[in-house]
């Protein structure tokens, strides 16, 4: 990050410098200020990426403190569910996600509705990760009796039953399965995050999946 922000720095200076005159033909102005704009992009993603993992390096010490904090209000499992499809599909642009709701006004929680968020952004930009650019993700969101269920299916490698075991776990990563986008990987603690917000919700956690067939990954949460 550091070099591509001194790069940046440098191309700007370039830019700044030429006088009302013109030093430089208008179209390698142009190149810098396109070769400025693609590094500082490239750092604002990693700095995504940092931010995500610090994130989860502090939930990971505060759950293992037992200071993981929530805020419980009431809110809509639909509206949290549709903001961070939303959110995917702007970060992911030109891939296939599909969004299936049930007929209903709202569908209401006791919740922290940034935590669950959290949940779906996790199990949605891990079916975007490991799946490749033309196979589509699907969402979908049930209720049955007194209990929502969120689904994120994708048609990447699948997993077998000895994987599925550990795939909650703390660190854990699925050996000899890669990442097919995105960048940088992660540490293998998003879903055992996930895991303990869930839980802590009063709900649970899944996966439905066979090599070769794809994965679904649910969680379920009590209606208010």
């Amino acid at each position: 990050m550091t070099a591509n922000v001194q790069l940046a720095e440098r191309r700007l200076r370039a830019l700044s410098s030429v006088d009302a005159q013109g030093e430089k033909p208008l179209e390698e102005l142009n190149d810098d200020a396109q070769r400025a704009h693609t590094l500082l992009a490239r750092s604002a993603r990693q700095l995504t990426r940092l931010d995500r993992l610090v994130g989860d390096l502090l939930d990971v010490s505060r759950i293992q403190a037992g200071k993981l904090e929530l805020r419980p209000e009431p809110c809509d499992l639909l509206e949290i569910t549709r903001e961070a499809v939303r959110e995917q599909r702007a970060a992911w642009l030109g891939r296939g996600i599909t969004l299936d709701l049930p007929h209903h006004a709202a569908v209401l929680l006791h919740a922290d509705p940034d935590r669950i968020g959290q949940v779906v952004t996790n199990y949605l930009t891990n079916a975007l990760k490991y799946s490749t650019e033309d196979a589509p993700v699907a969402v979908w969101l049930r209720v049955r009796g007194d209990t929502a269920r969120v689904e994120v299916r994708d048609h990447g490698p699948g997993l077998a039953p000895e994987q599925q075991a550990h795939l909650f776990e703390r660190f854990y990563r699925v050996p000899g399965i890669e990442q097919q986008n995105g960048s940088g990987v992660g540490l293998g603690l998003g879903l055992s995050i996930c895991r303990t917000i869930v839980e802590r919700h009063g709900g649970a956690v899944g996966v439905e999946s066979a090599p070769g067939d794809g994965a679904t990954f649910w969680f379920t949460l009590p209606l208010a």
